[in-house]
């Protein structure tokens, strides 16, 4: 009995995911594209209409360069702040993401007024993201994200005590807590889901309270009661992938609470998986 058990504590501990849902509050992520494969041949446009340029002028956009969108009914206009590679004087202001996006229409060059506009299409702009030939650079300032969802703890670390004149043992406890939380959330990579999130986590877990976990001098029945629990830690994220540390302290009212001997006392969680599903980065 004692080996199902903990083949089936420790199946619960691998495939958990700590988040079981999370969405960003207020407000989406600050990105611009970038280029991550030089582009060859596109096609110049006006950056109002996206009515091709006479002249059929094509020109190549080199990798590193970042550029804004605006949308047509079938097409997108690519809207770059230069085509050609910067000259280290520059190379500095025009790499700076927080100074392209204080920058409204990139407006900094001399020619057809500071903006190189091409047009292509929906498909194409599609797959070329899809190809990662194209990707999202998003703001990796320092400044974090207010997140919420909700969390899942699949099990608690309990330390040893002596406590009500009852003497417990390190132990781990299987007791699952779920519930909603809210917290700050850091970008580590520009164009990679990688995150560190401090949440603040209340939720609910059942827990068994006995005579050997409630104070010797009284005498209580085996029964499950439902604890109030509060948490806070670290979660990182890398991609698909979670590992988290958290610490907290379960709640129990009544009289049963009151002789529970882990009552008010800290423990610790932690959990790593694979999330099974997948988010959409904002």
């Amino acid at each position: 009995m004692k080996k199902i058990y903990w083949v089936l504590l420790a199946g619960l501990f691998l495939s958990s995911r700590l988040f079981a849902q999370q969405s960003q509050v207020g407000y989406d992520e600050e990105f611009v594209y970038e280029v991550a494969i030089d582009l060859i041949d596109l096609e110049k446009c006006d950056c109002i209409t996206g009515a091709l340029d006479s002249l059929k002028v094509k020109k190549n956009a080199k990798a590193t360069l970042r550029f804004n969108i605006s949308q047509l009914e079938d097409d997108k206009i690519l809207q770059f702040l230069q085509i050609t590679p910067p000259d280290d004087k520059n190379k500095v202001a025009i790499n700076n993401l927080e100074t392209q996006l204080q920058a409204q229409n990139f407006i900094t060059s001399k020619e057809n007024n500071g903006i190189f506009c091409f047009k292509v299409s929906n498909k194409i702009f599609e797959r070329l993201l899809n190809e990662k030939k194209i990707q999202k650079r998003y703001v990796a300032n320092g400044c974090p994200k207010i997140v919420s969802g909700t969390l899942l703890l699949p099990l608690k670390l309990r330390p040893a005590l002596n406590r009500y004149g009852q003497e417990r043992p390190f132990e781990f406890a299987a007791n699952i807590s779920v519930g909603p939380f809210v917290g700050l959330r850091w970008r580590m990579s520009h164009s990679r889901a990688h995150f560190f999130t401090i949440p603040l986590f209340v939720g609910l877990s059942p827990v068994n309270i006995n005579s050997e976990n409630s104070a010797s001098s009284t005498n209580t029945e085996d029964g499950l009661e439902t604890t109030i629990v509060f948490s806070t830690g670290l979660v990182f994220q890398f991609n698909d992938f979670q590992a988290g540390l958290l610490v907290g302290r379960d709640l129990v009212g009544g009289e049963r609470g009151k002789n529970w001997v882990y009552n008010e006392k800290t423990w610790f969680s932690f959990g790593i998986g694979y999330k099974f599903l997948g988010e959409k980065d904002k």
